[in-house]
Formats: C-alpha cells, structure tokens, sequence
C-alpha cells in the first residue's frame, strides 16, 4: 500500500534489483549501528521508532508501521507498534502530515508505556494519496511525466491533484503527439495551468489546457536556533529535512556547502526553511576600509589607494574612492586588502 523511500527500501530489504539475502545483512548491519548509538548516549527502550520523510500510498487506512520503521528488543511490542492505526489515507491528490506529538498520543491511547519507546527519525511524515482518477488519461499522463521529470531534475518530489481535464478529441487519441508546451516564466507550484498540446507532424494542431495543483517537496536546511542578522551561517546551526516548498517564494538552499563564507542577512527563526534571499557573503571589504586599487594591463600594473564606499564579500564589485584622484571607481574585491579594476 505504502511505498517508502530509498532509506525505508533498505532497511526492509525491499529495494529493487538487489538480492534479498543482501540487503537482509545490510539492515541487521544498519539496527545494530543504530542500537549502539543509542546505547553511546546513555538511552535505551524496548522498542524504537524511526519516522520516515515521506510516504505513498493507494486508499484504505494507515498504521504505524507504514510511515515508520520499528524494532527493538520486544518483539509483541514491536508488533503492537507497527499495528496502531493512526488515520484514514488522505483524498486521491492530498496529503496529511503525522508528527511526533500525533504519534505519541496513539500510543499512549493503546496503553503502551511511552518510556519503554523511543521516536526518531523525522519530526513529522508527509502522506499523498495518488490520484487514481486520473490514471490512464493521455492528457493527464502527458501533464503529470512533465511536471515529474520537471522536479526530478531539481531533486525535488511532487504530489499532484488534477483539478479539470479536457476531454480528448478521437482524432488525437492515437494519431498525434501530446506534449506540454512550456513557458520560461511559468512556476509549476500550486494551483496551476499547463497546456498540452497535441502535435501532428510537428505541428501543432491542438491545445487542451489541464487544470492541477502541484505540491513540491525537498530535502533542505532547517534552522535549529534563532539567528541574528549577520551572525556566521555554521552547518551546525542547521539541520537537513524533507520540507514542503510550495509556498516559498524564494529558492531554498539544499546543501550545507551553500553556507561557506555566508551569513544571515535577515533575522532567520528557528525551524523555519533556509532561502537565499537571507543569506549573504561575509564581507572581506567593509565600507570605509583602505583598500589597494589595481590595475591589469598587458606590459603595466598600475596600483593605487582607495576608500571602500560599500561593505561587499570577495567577487563582489563595490565602489571606492580613489585617494589621489578623488574620483569613484567600481572595482571587484579580491581579498581584505585588494581590489581590482574590471574593464
């Protein structure tokens, strides 16, 4: 019913294309580095529950042991575990998200003792249901490919719900090419409309315009703390997390290597998703800082001082006051002391 990501596929031994005895040793190998880290910092439980990011699933009802991995020392409590029923699957085309107060509630309902389990894992397990209504519809299958590989190449996944689909003309049933054709400008997050065209011998002879909401999910950096504006972006003041982006407006930033030489722009609140609007280069030059003024030629080099008029980071270009001639110059930074003359 439920199908679990690449992690989850490896833990229970499911991934497709390996051998089952293969992959049965590397998840005994995998509890077993994960019981020893639990007993390296001093906690222990009968049962252990490692929540997933993400899940998929067809209809019906979803228990425990579909949006989670769990196992431990107690075999029935392990069983009783992976039984609890937690909701009904979402409509085709919606998701729910289960966290781990939600979690903690259900066990506590069955009368299992909290202290005999431990959460891990991520903080909550977003669930789409996939919309069956619209499986088998050349328009909707020609749609759902292109918003798919669209997010694939971002390493971004997405739920899709079809909320209007035109109804295909018999002449383009079997005889022409269905594409969507793309805009530069357009975003496919959200409520919106992408246009399929039907192409015979190249061209286009057809457009059926397919209504849809687009939800988009991706592994980010989670603020772990409160961060001051201009305070150093360090990787342990972030966390990775599988978010939903479809409502951020700006790019969010996917690697810890982003952070390098950064810091906040803004002030950024805790557990809140890290975008590219807040942050910005630590500066090298700070406004008002002597700076060397070079000049490149072939034969010649020709240096000078300036005042920096504008704090930038280095490969930035900031103006500065040549302090012989008096005149301003843009110049990009090379380091702390030096600028060069792009021409």
């Amino acid at each position: 019913m439920v199908k679990k990501d690449c992690i989850s596929q490896l833990l229970t031994g499911h991934l497709i294309g390996s051998t089952a005895e293969g992959f049965y040793k590397m998840k005994l190998i995998l509890k077993i580095l994960l019981v020893l880290s639990l007993a390296s910092t001093g906690l222990s439980a009968d049962a252990t529950i490692v929540m997933l990011d993400y899940v998929r699933c067809d209809g019906g009802d979803i228990h425990l042991g579909q949006i989670a991995d769990i196992f431990g020392i107690d075999k029935l409590l392990v069983a009783k575990l992976n039984s609890i029923y937690l909701y009904e699957a979402p409509a085709p085309g919606e998701t729910v998200k289960i966290n781990r107060f939600n979690i903690k509630m259900r066990i506590k309902a069955v009368g299992v003792d909290q202290a005999k389990v431990q959460i891990r894992g991520s903080l909550d397990t977003v669930i789409s249901n996939s919309d069956k209504a619209a499986l088998g519809n050349p328009l909707a299958d020609a749609a759902a490919d292109f918003i798919e590989s669209y997010y694939a190449r971002q390493s971004e996944t997405c739920d899709i719900k079809f909320r209007h689909l035109p109804e295909l003309n018999d002449s383009h049933s079997t005889g022409a090419v269905l594409k969507v054709i793309t805009s530069p400008a357009q975003r496919y997050r959200g409520n919106v409309v992408v246009v399929v065209g039907a192409f015979v011998d190249g061209r286009v002879v057809k457009k059926y315009p397919v209504s849809l909401t687009v939800r988009t999910y991706c592994r980010v950096l989670v603020a772990r703390k409160n961060l001051n504006k201009s305070q150093a972006l360090l990787p342990g003041d972030f966390t990775m997390e599988k978010r939903e982006t479809t409502r951020l407006r700006q790019s969010p930033i996917t690697s810890l290597n982003n952070l390098t030489g950064q810091r906040a722009s803004r002030f950024i609140w805790r557990g809140s998703v890290l975008t590219y609007n807040q942050m910005e280069p630590i500066p090298a030059v700070h406004r008002g800082d002597v700076v060397t003024i070079t000049l490149q030629r072939e034969n010649f080099l020709i240096t000078a001082k300036g005042r920096a008029r504008k704090s930038g980071g280095i490969g930035e270009m900031i103006p500065v006051i040549n302090l012989s001639s008096h005149k301003e110059i843009s110049v990009r930074i090379v380091d702390s002391e030096t600028v060069v003359v792009v021409y």
